[in-house]
Protein backbone atom coordinates (compact mmCIF):
# COMPACT_ATOMS: atom_id res chain seq x y z
CA UNK A 1 0.00 0.00 0.00
CA UNK A 2 2.58 2.22 0.38
CA UNK A 3 4.98 1.96 -1.97
CA UNK A 4 2.15 1.75 -4.97
CA UNK A 5 -1.13 3.73 -3.07
CA UNK A 6 -3.41 0.56 -4.19
CA UNK A 7 -4.32 -3.06 -1.70
CA UNK A 8 -2.95 -6.47 -2.34
CA UNK A 9 -4.53 -9.42 -1.57
CA UNK A 10 -2.21 -12.33 -1.28
CA UNK A 11 -3.50 -15.04 -3.05
CA UNK A 12 -0.75 -17.62 -2.12
CA UNK A 13 2.80 -18.45 -2.52
CA UNK A 14 4.00 -19.31 -6.09
CA UNK A 15 7.70 -20.36 -4.38
CA UNK A 16 11.61 -19.73 -2.86
CA UNK A 17 13.92 -18.48 -4.75
CA UNK A 18 17.62 -18.32 -4.57
CA UNK A 19 19.92 -16.80 -6.27
CA UNK A 20 23.62 -15.37 -6.50
CA UNK A 21 24.72 -11.79 -7.07
CA UNK A 22 27.11 -9.74 -4.77
CA UNK A 23 24.87 -11.68 -1.65
CA UNK A 24 22.81 -14.69 -1.97
CA UNK A 25 19.36 -13.53 -2.58
CA UNK A 26 16.17 -15.73 -1.24
CA UNK A 27 12.67 -14.32 -2.99
CA UNK A 28 9.74 -14.83 -1.85
CA UNK A 29 7.16 -14.88 -4.57
CA UNK A 30 3.05 -14.35 -4.09
CA UNK A 31 0.45 -14.63 -6.17
CA UNK A 32 -1.93 -11.80 -5.25
CA UNK A 33 -4.48 -9.37 -6.94
CA UNK A 34 -5.26 -5.59 -6.74
CA UNK A 35 -8.41 -4.73 -4.12
CA UNK A 36 -8.56 -1.30 -3.80
CA UNK A 37 -6.73 1.49 -6.31
CA UNK A 38 -4.51 2.03 -8.95
CA UNK A 39 -0.82 0.76 -8.96
CA UNK A 40 1.27 4.53 -8.96
CA UNK A 41 4.31 5.05 -7.68
CA UNK A 42 4.85 6.69 -4.58
CA UNK A 43 7.38 8.86 -5.05
CA UNK A 44 8.88 8.90 -1.63
CA UNK A 45 9.05 5.05 -1.37
CA UNK A 46 10.04 4.07 -5.11
CA UNK A 47 11.21 5.87 -8.09
CA UNK A 48 8.89 4.10 -10.62
CA UNK A 49 5.99 1.05 -11.01
CA UNK A 50 4.67 -0.36 -14.34
CA UNK A 51 2.38 -3.69 -14.80
CA UNK A 52 2.63 -6.40 -17.48
CA UNK A 53 1.05 -9.60 -17.87
CA UNK A 54 2.88 -12.65 -17.63
CA UNK A 55 3.15 -12.71 -22.15
CA UNK A 56 4.48 -9.09 -22.04
CA UNK A 57 7.31 -10.22 -19.71
CA UNK A 58 7.92 -13.27 -21.75
CA UNK A 59 8.14 -11.06 -24.80
CA UNK A 60 10.56 -8.67 -23.36
CA UNK A 61 14.53 -8.75 -24.28
CA UNK A 62 16.50 -10.70 -21.74
CA UNK A 63 18.47 -7.67 -21.31
CA UNK A 64 15.70 -5.75 -20.02
CA UNK A 65 14.75 -8.06 -17.06
CA UNK A 66 17.07 -8.13 -13.90
CA UNK A 67 17.26 -12.28 -13.96
CA UNK A 68 15.39 -13.71 -17.05
CA UNK A 69 15.58 -17.42 -15.92
CA UNK A 70 14.71 -17.38 -12.38
CA UNK A 71 11.50 -14.66 -13.63
CA UNK A 72 11.21 -17.28 -16.57
CA UNK A 73 10.68 -19.81 -13.53
CA UNK A 74 8.40 -18.24 -11.43
CA UNK A 75 5.47 -17.10 -14.46
CA UNK A 76 6.00 -21.25 -15.51
CA UNK A 77 4.88 -21.90 -11.45
CA UNK A 78 2.38 -19.57 -11.33
CA UNK A 79 0.67 -20.83 -14.56
CA UNK A 80 0.49 -23.81 -12.95
CA UNK A 81 -2.01 -23.23 -10.43
CA UNK A 82 -0.18 -24.78 -7.67
CA UNK A 83 -0.09 -22.06 -4.92
CA UNK A 84 1.59 -22.74 -1.74
CA UNK A 85 -1.21 -22.28 1.41
CA UNK A 86 -0.51 -20.53 4.13
CA UNK A 87 -1.68 -23.37 6.10
CA UNK A 88 2.03 -24.11 6.27
CA UNK A 89 2.38 -21.24 8.71
CA UNK A 90 2.47 -21.84 12.21
CA UNK A 91 1.51 -19.55 15.18
CA UNK A 92 4.22 -19.24 17.51
CA UNK A 93 4.01 -21.78 19.92
CA UNK A 94 6.00 -20.57 22.72
CA UNK A 95 4.14 -19.34 26.05
CA UNK A 96 5.05 -15.34 26.03
CA UNK A 97 6.67 -14.42 29.07
CA UNK A 98 5.43 -11.73 31.18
Amino acid sequence: MEEINAEIGILGLIGIYTGHSNDHDINFIFAGKIIKGEPVANKDEINDIDCYSADEILHLPDEQILNPDKLKMVIAAHRSEKLISFDCIEEDIYPQES
